[in-house]
């Protein structure tokens, strides 16, 4: 650990402070957690290219602030998990680190489109330079680092590129109707167009964060860069990136578009339940880890985006808590999967038989975590897949019976890693499990979390629902108006 990974934690340690400290004062301390109008917490803004309406703005409403609380938390286990570690050129890649925090913070308090938009860029050169950099090396893989490099430049250029001209289209519409140029999305938001225009517009976002989130048929840059990304990268890919899209959705797509979701909305189903099926059968097939977490998280990813074209307000409630308890555990378990990698040097399922013989603890900790993924009753995964489910047999009976089974098919594949690692033969690799304190305690720590979601959900469930309710009050006429009671 040098200087800069010190700044590093020491940054996102200042920034969850700050975020919990406004999360108590503003939410908690002070019960402000009756329904009333969508305002802004904090709220910064400066000309930047004012001639086109373009202003470095930023603000902070319930919504980012759930997502720079998780984001800056993530930040400080993702620097931990490479406190003893040493790499050629740790400076750079800890300013690199830095600017994937930095940009997702961005994103997630950018008002301003070309705001977003530039720090959605920053995202994607950050994270390419730290697997071309630092990505692992397999001898026995058909692709390097630099492919998977390449091909996730190659997907994020086009899904920022859908971004902009859908934004530069939508901000033309505005000034042909008013005469004025903003790229401020509290104002593009009132826009008055056709259901034509509405429709290709929210197909323009669509693409843009569907390549991002990342959905069937526009997966095939995940599973290649979460094989060679580094522990803290993977945590980093899942924790970070993954959630910026589910936002974008959140933030512009359901806002912005409200006519043409309504209008797609079984269309949307329909891709997203795709995706899940297509995740859960390439899951159970998998014979190395990592591709494993990817395709388990595509499937996880359809299921919330069906939550998310789901119309209702009991499936965004699900959402945003899955979201929140899937980075948690999937943290978690990359954790677990790092320290299983230093010990063999592998990644392949078979050479990880029976690998915990030596750690009882870490047996414990994988199998919780297997069963969490699951949906182990009383932990926050659970919690959120049944009120996304619930949200979106609301919506559609027929889809969501279809999930139903599913998720029953889905418990194939948790089973079957979980007798594979935990109760196959023993490999003639196996090695003793090197396990820090460190690790130990911050597995705690994120297990204890996603029982406490599990347990009390109701109290993150009444500020979601607030939060949800505030931001969608104009468009409630589109949507089935529940809250969840536990």
């Amino acid at each position: 650990m040098n200087c800069l990974g010190l700044l590093h934690y020491f940054l996102c340690f200042f920034v969850f402070f700050i975020s919990i400290y406004l999360f108590w004062n503003n939410f908690l301390a002070s019960q402000c957690n009756s329904v009333v109008v969508h305002h802004w917490i904090l709220d910064f803004s400066i000309p930047w290219i004012s001639n086109f309406g373009i202003f470095f703005h930023i603000g902070v409403d319930r919504l980012s602030l759930l997502m720079v609380i998780l984001t800056s938390f993530i930040g400080i286990i993702a620097v931990l998990c490479e406190w003893n570690r040493y790499y050629k050129n740790m400076e750079v890649f800890y300013f690199l680190f830095l600017l994937i925090i930095g940009a997702t913070l961005g994103i997630f308090l950018s008002i301003d489109l070309f705001l977003f938009f530039c720090f959605f860029e920053l995202l994607l050169f950050s994270n390419v330079f730290l697997i071309f950099l630092w990505g692992h090396s397999y001898i026995d893989f058909q692709y390097s680092r630099i492919d998977a490099a390449r091909k996730f430049f190659i997907y994020s250029q086009l899904s920022g590129l859908f971004f902009l001209l859908s934004s530069l289209l939508l901000v033309w519409v505005h000034y042909t109707d008013s005469g004025i140029w903003t790229f401020n999305y509290c104002i593009l938001k009132n826009t008055s167009f056709s259901f034509i225009t509405e429709c290709f517009l929210m197909f323009g976002f669509f693409l843009s964060f569907a390549i991002k989130m990342p959905l069937v048929p526009f997966h095939h840059w995940f599973s290649m860069l979460q094989m060679f990304t580094p522990s803290s990268g993977s945590i980093d890919l899942i924790g970070i990136l993954l959630k910026t899209s589910v936002y974008g959705f959140l933030r512009f797509s359901i806002m912005l578009f409200p006519r043409a979701i309504h209008y797609f909305s079984n269309f949307f189903l329909l891709f997203g339940i795709i995706s899940v099926i297509y995740g859960v059968f390439l899951a159970f097939s998998q014979k190395n880890m990592k591709n494993f977490i990817s395709y388990s998280s595509i499937s996880h990813m359809g299921v919330v985006f069906m939550a998310l074209h789901s119309e209702n307000i009991i499936a965004y409630q699900g959402v945003v808590l899955y979201i929140i308890a899937y980075t948690l555990s999937t943290s978690a378990f990359l954790i677990i999967i790092g320290i299983m990698h230093n010990s063999i040097k592998s990644y392949n399922i078979s050479d990880m038989s029976n690998i915990f013989s030596s750690s009882s603890i870490l047996f414990f900790f994988f199998l919780f975590l297997s069963l969490i993924n699951l949906g182990l009753p009383g932990t926050g995964n659970f919690s959120g897949e049944f009120i996304m489910l619930w949200g979106v047999f609301f919506s559609s009976p027929w889809f969501g019976t279809i999930l139903f089974f599913i998720f029953i098919l889905s418990a194939v594949y948790c089973l079957n890693i979980i007798n594979k690692i935990l109760y196959e033969p023993v490999c003639s690799k196996k090695k003793f499990l090197e396990v820090s304190i460190l690790n130990i305690s911050i597995l705690i720590i994120l297990i204890g979390s996603l029982i406490f979601f599990g347990l009390y959900p109701d109290l993150l469930i009444n500020f979601i629902y607030n939060m949800i309710t505030c931001l969608y009050q104009p468009y409630i006429p589109f949507f089935i108006k529940y809250k969840v009671k536990y």
